[in-house]
């Protein structure tokens, strides 16, 4: 006879007297000492000590114990871990058999242990598995099947090992965003700064219209002028007009032509649209050789030995000469034809002051003329609207695309990308302000919700050093967050 069938007889007939004699409630005497459950590195370790020192197991009967978390509401199987099995001596010599055999699978146990009843006996228990949110409202239980037989199990058991979640749930932190009231401005005073590049005959300051591009060139300034002085919503205050000339002259002679050339733009301006002539300021800057080195392709091919000349060279009259021994002139023809003509401008400031405009008339302004709203004006139409939705952000949105300077504008904002989880906008933003606590308050809120906890810490501290109560409730809301983490 085949000596497998033969072993396999004798395991059958040595256990079939005893078939259903397996009713001690096991999983009574097996007790569980040490147990931790802790998290790290986005895993679940789960580490207990098996006591079977009360354990006291017929010969003949094994136990399996499968640990596995439960959800605490549902009871459903969550997460089953490897079992392990404890044995009978007379149980242990078949095992052992088996083993030898290939037919036991004793692979699929964590820890196996034969039971010597009436010793100290216990088995180390570890195991690890990916973190999952699930953790946090489940329990650990054994489940126990008992066999006493070859296959028969005949009893099936279940024990709580924790009557609560193993694991402490994050605490979720309630971070305050900062936002400020803008100011009430007594004044709207505004200016805007706009360039003409009219063209003048060789040495001259007449303005022709009809010479070269002169026609749109006044066209564009006619435009800028009455859209200002039209608007009685607007009192011009004052115009500052600059006048700028390229190097080939002497600087003197340059710096008065560039003054009768920006005197008759202002000129024009007066005769064209009736504005008072003391309202101006008129100046000739002359000769402007910063924005010829600004301007200098990174291609040219003595573009570094241009910009030595402009730097080392302190009078500007001995500059020229320099440039045209560079190549024999050639470097000089390109900046005289392409690089000069750009450098011949007048710049005109236009400064005046904004009425006072009520809600109605701000939110018609707000889509099509933002800039003559103060923030506190733009503030007040966003209060018409529910904190928080689609029009209030709206609001702040365009406050800051306004004012992209003023700190108050990209705060309000900011808050509003925070709580529409734009995070990469806020930080991007609020990075320009490294001083102003209501900023940086912002900030590491902005860091804490991307999982940058040091940034947010280092920005919590520095706000709360300037004076920013939020951001010391903040700072202690992050570092609640970190321990249970």
């Amino acid at each position: 006879m085949n000596k497998r069938i033969i072993i396999f007889l004798v395991y059958v007939l040595t256990f079939i007297p005893i078939f259903s004699s397996a009713k001690e409630n096991y999983l009574e005497q097996i007790k569980v000492d040490n147990l931790r459950v802790n998290k790290s590195n986005g895993s679940v370790h789960v580490n207990m000590t098996i006591v079977l020192d009360d354990l006291k197991i017929n010969s003949n009967d094994q136990i399996i114990l499968h640990p596995y978390f439960a959800d605490m509401t549902s009871g459903e199987v969550i997460e089953q871990l490897p079992p392990f099995r404890v044995y009978g001596r007379r149980r242990g010599i078949v095992i052992k058999r088996m083993n030898g055999m290939g037919l036991d699978g004793t692979d699929i146990y964590v820890s196996q242990i034969e039971r010597k009843n009436g010793t100290a006996q216990s088995i180390d228990y570890k195991y690890s598995f990916p973190l999952e949110s699930w953790i946090y409202n489940a329990n650990l239980l054994f489940a126990e099947n008992v066999y006493a037989c070859a296959g028969c199990m005949v009893k099936e058991e279940k024990k709580n090992i924790s009557e609560k979640p193993l694991i402490e749930k994050p605490y979720i932190p309630n971070y305050l965003l900062s936002s400020i009231i803008p100011e009430v401005e007594p004044v709207k005073a505004r200016a805007e700064k706009h360039t003409a590049c009219i063209n003048f005959l060789l040495d001259k300051s007449d303005i022709l219209r009809n010479y070269k591009n002169n026609q749109a060139e006044l066209d564009s300034v006619d435009k800028v002028i009455s859209a200002v002085a039209n608007n009685k919503d607007l009192k011009i205050t004052h115009f500052e007009i600059v006048g700028y000339t390229s190097p080939e002259a002497p600087v003197s002679y340059n710096k008065s032509l560039a003054a009768r050339r920006a005197d008759a733009l202002a000129n024009y301006i007066v005769k064209t649209h009736g504005v008072s002539r003391n309202q101006f300021t008129v100046n000739g800057f002359g000769e402007d050789w910063n924005t010829l080195k600004a301007n200098l392709s990174p291609l040219m091919k003595f573009r570094n030995e241009v910009i030595d000349i402009i730097e080392n060279t302190p009078n500007p009259d001995d500059r020229d000469s320099k440039i045209v021994a560079l190549d024999s002139g050639e470097t000089y023809k390109l900046l005289l034809n392409s690089y000069y003509p750009a450098l011949r401008r007048t710049e005109y400031s236009i400064a005046y002051n904004v009425r006072a405009f009520n809600i109605e008339e701000a939110k018609v302004l707000l889509k099509k003329n933002p800039k003559l709203l103060s923030l506190n004006e733009m503030y007040l139409v966003a209060k018409t609207y529910p904190f928080a939705s689609k029009e209030y952000d709206e609001v702040y949105d365009i406050a800051a695309a306004a004012y992209p300077n003023e700190p108050t504008a990209v705060i309000n904002v900011t808050s509003a990308f925070i709580r529409n989880k734009e995070y990469k906008k806020a930080i991007q933003l609020l990075s320009k302000l490294k001083n102003n606590a209501d900023a940086l308050n912002n900030l590491g809120i902005a860091y804490a919700y991307s999982g940058e906890d040091s940034a947010a810490r280092d920005c919590f501290e520095k706000a709360a050093k300037l004076g920013c109560e939020k951001a010391s409730r903040n700072l202690n809301e992050l570092l609640k967050m970190l321990k249970t983490r």
